[in-house]
């Protein structure tokens, strides 16, 4: 099988060894992803990804295995979507419209950008944690061009934290930390993994393509159980 491959018509399923897809179709068509288990079989593992592009004349709707929608890759448009997870908990992300990504040199070395609707920051790590003894905690580093003090911090793993929790914040600028705090009373030596950081900047430090004429804050329940505020921005 190609890794390469054009749809040719709506409701196509992009099989597993198929690294990039492709439609020059004039009209709005469905994808579907592959399931997220162990690789084996029809089925990718975590971390595989697909670059989606769609021609100048039609959108392409992406879903995932089961039918949940994922993105939309708008006509004259490239996205990337990656793998997270296993079969029991399987998700996939969009990565961000490959066209807006600032040039390579721009990019951290220990971490990537990509750029979100409403003038969010993602960082991104792969990290491999050293174990955290009880009543310890662990801060990692995460450069996020364009975070400055002040801005609201979300942070996630993708592996079991094993009871620890997670937090984070902008230490300096262009600078997130992220703090694993050991409360079990036991050590605690996580699996390597990705960190995942969302960083929402301050009111006046939101870049002038995305600065709002009005903020509205959602309340949200976080995976983790705990609530935090969420901008939801409409022009």
């Amino acid at each position: 099988m190609a890794t390469t491959r054009a749809l040719a018509a709506t409701g196509e399923a992009i099989e597993d060894s198929e690294l990039t897809v492709t439609s020059a179709l004039a009209f709005t068509v469905k994808a579907f992803l592959p399931a997220i288990a162990d690789g084996s079989s029809t089925t990718v593992a975590a971390g595989y990804t697909c670059t989606v592009a769609a021609n100048a004349a039609g959108d392409i709707e992406i879903v995932d295995s089961v039918g949940r929608r994922v993105g939309l890759v708008k006509a004259g448009s490239t996205r990337q979507f990656i793998a997270h997870g296993d079969a029991t908990s399987p998700q996939w992300v969009e990565s961000g419209q490959l066209s807006e990504l600032p040039a390579a040199a721009a990019l951290a070395t220990n971490g990537t950008l990509l750029p979100l609707l409403g003038g969010e920051l993602v960082g991104t790590l792969a990290n491999n944690p050293a174990d955290i003894v009880a009543a310890a905690e662990l801060l990692t580093t995460i450069t996020v061009t364009g975070a400055a003090l002040g801005d609201m911090v979300i942070a996630g793993f993708d592996k079991d934290l094993a009871g620890l929790t997670i937090t984070a914040y902008v230490s300096a600028t262009n600078t997130v930390k992220v703090k694993l705090d050991n409360l079990t009373g036991s050590s605690i030596n996580l699996a390597s993994g990705n960190f995942f950081v969302r960083v929402f900047p301050r009111a006046g430090n939101l870049p002038a393509a995305a600065t709002p004429a009005i903020a509205v804050w959602m309340r949200v329940s976080l995976p983790d159980g705990s609530v935090g505020l969420v901008p939801v921005f409409a022009e």
